[in-house]
């Protein structure tokens, strides 16, 4: 068989890799709301993704009579979509059957009062609405039925309160929840109290100086990677690039608003390397040891996988990178790879050697280590 190298480029990584990413691969619910400040409503588009033109393409599914909706976050089984006005906290949803528009009322605090700048919301997997004040900086539990708020606690980092300013909350299908601020350009990660109120404990993931988003969600109905919209570039933020705002085929100048993913898909659907052997990639590819892998080159390996070298550890890797959309944060996957790229007969930091033999027998055992669980990674949610 001829060798063939595949060498490392260099490319810009999403600021949110490795980070609150999941398992699995279902199809694409996507949601941006985009509201401008002097007009009393709110658009929510459809998301599209377009690997082949690179644009991430909005389609108005409804305008809401909501001014500021800049808090935006969808039901679990994808029947509601949940948007409050910033000033005057109003509540209401988007029936997704009919696009009917249904006011709630304002969100209220447990002394009646109005829960002062909302501009951050997401749905736990269990069905929870949270939001997010930018003023008092503490984290509500809402009632969807009749917009009243229970105290849920004040997100502290080693003791002190996070300064919460604008972007965005998310929550994986897994249960794991995120919050971005622009305060200071940085993720955490949230733990919930058991008890409320009280502390939120939240853990920085990462800082970004010079990164403000005003929307957050995740890929593949809450299983894959995450996606922000940056309204500075006018465009969605993705792990490793980014896709400029389209609309009827212009670029889209986005005002302020948010992200939410739809429907949390629970039955995860994956594909196994024989699927992405014989069907078209649809423009996407993964990174192996910071390696772009292509659908040419994905294919080749795919077609030549033996397990008499590494190929078939890189072609079950390759396959269950592509069923998480080329997500950090899956056990089964990043122990694979990691081992993989140390081994100096498969990765010399700059290609990647797919079809090297083994060095010796303990060399192979753990390779098979790590691809069989892989296998079963790839095999165990297929769909047909």
């Amino acid at each position: 068989m001829k060798s063939t190298h595949i060498t490392k480029k260099i490319f810009i990584a999403f600021i949110f890799v490795g980070l609150c990413a999941g398992a699995g691969w279902a199809a694409e619910d996507l949601f941006l709301s985009d509201s401008d400040p002097w007009i009393g409503v709110t658009d929510i588009y459809r998301v599209t993704l377009d690997d082949t033109s690179g644009h991430g393409d909005l389609t108005l599914i409804a305008q809401v009579p909501l001014a500021e909706g800049y808090a935006m976050a969808c039901a679990p089984d994808g029947d509601r979509c949940y948007v409050v006005s910033k000033h005057t906290a109003f509540l209401g949803y988007l029936d997704m059957g009919n696009n009917g528009w249904n006011y709630i009322g304002p969100v209220l605090d447990g002394n009646g009062d109005i829960v002062p700048e909302i501009v951050l919301a997401a749905f736990s997997p269990d069905g929870d609405l949270f939001v997010a004040s930018q003023v008092d900086d503490k984290i509500y539990v809402v009632d969807t039925g009749n917009g009243m708020a229970t105290e849920v606690g004040y997100a502290k980092e080693n003791g002190t309160i996070i300064d919460i300013e604008g972007a965005d909350m998310a929550f994986k299908a897994d249960g794991y929840f995120c919050m971005w601020t622009n305060s200071n350009q940085t993720m955490y990660t949230l733990t919930l109290p058991d008890t409320y109120p009280g502390v939120v404990v939240a853990t920085k993931d990462f800082d970004q100086g010079g990164t403000s988003v005003t929307g957050l969600a995740f890929r593949s109905n809450g299983y894959g990677g995450p996606i922000g919209s940056d309204t500075t570039g006018e465009q969605f933020l993705v792990l490793d690039g980014s896709f400029p705002m389209y609309l009827n085929g212009s670029p889209f100048a986005h005002n302020w608003g948010d992200m939410a993913n739809g429907s949390m898909n629970f039955d995860i659907c994956t594909f196994t390397i024989g699927y992405y052997k014989n069907h078209d990639w649809e423009g996407r590819g993964v990174h192996v040891c910071g390696v772009e892998v292509d659908q040419n080159d994905g294919q080749m390996i795919l077609s030549n996988a033996r397990g008499n070298n590494f190929s078939m550890l890189f072609a079950q890797l390759i396959a269950a990178k592509l069923n998480v959309y080329d997500a950090a944060g899956v056990a089964v996957i990043d122990d694979a790879e990691a081992w993989l790229c140390q081994q100096e007969n498969a990765f010399d930091g700059v290609e990647l050697t797919w079809d090297e033999k083994f060095y010796d027998k303990t060399q192979k055992g753990l390779a098979n280590s790590y691809m069989v669980p892989l296998d079963d990674f790839n095999n165990s949610n297929h769909c047909d």
